[in-house]
């Protein structure tokens, strides 16, 4: 190969790899509110593909060699330390879903609390302020919303995984009564 083809060559390999590793669509992550519990542990563990070390400079198969060979003499070390890198990542994404999962327990709570106190003041004749009535407003918004958020993401899940959609987020509900 003449010196002036290598970097055709080069852009045109690079190309051809790329068309066979990466998703049609690209390398975008598709964005949400709030990643799923299943989202935030798939993207937790770290697996890198080490065949896909490699130089595309102008004598790369040294380069590549070399590199793959300091990867398999530091193996145990990369090893070591995906581990670790892996156990604080589960760990945290774990963390995360259950303080999601409290924080819609408290929200639930803070709601029973609002209705048990309109009651009361309906019972007792007082009336409501214009703050309160939007508090509640908001209140019923973020409840709604984190339930169509969490249809969404069950149904994304269930695509996904070409299940079909389940019964109860087809009608539009989430299985959920009120607490």
């Amino acid at each position: 190969m003449r010196p002036e083809d290598a970097l055709d060559a080069a852009r045109r390999l690079s190309a051809e790899h790329a068309a066979t590793t990466i998703p049609g669509e690209g390398l975008r992550v598709k964005r949400s509110t709030q990643p799923s519990d299943d989202q935030l542990l798939q993207w937790a563990v770290v697996e890198p593909d080490l065949r896909e070390v490699r130089s595309t400079r102008r004598l790369g198969a040294p380069v590549t060699r070399t590199k793959q060979t300091l990867l398999r003499l530091l193996g145990q070390y990369h090893a070591q330390v995906l581990s670790v890198q892996n156990r604080v990542n589960v760990h945290l994404a774990l963390r995360s879903s259950l303080v999601r999962d409290e924080l819609r327990e408290l929200r639930g709570e803070v709601d029973g609390l609002r209705r048990r106190l309109r009651e009361v003041e309906g019972q007792l004749g007082v009336q409501r302020s214009d703050a309160d009535v939007r508090a509640d407003e908001r209140a019923a918004g973020r409840q709604a919303e984190d339930e169509a958020t969490s249809r969404r993401q069950q149904e994304d899940l269930r695509a996904e995984y070409g299940l079909p959609p389940s019964a109860t987020t087809a009608g539009g509900g989430d299985g959920e009564g009120a607490r």
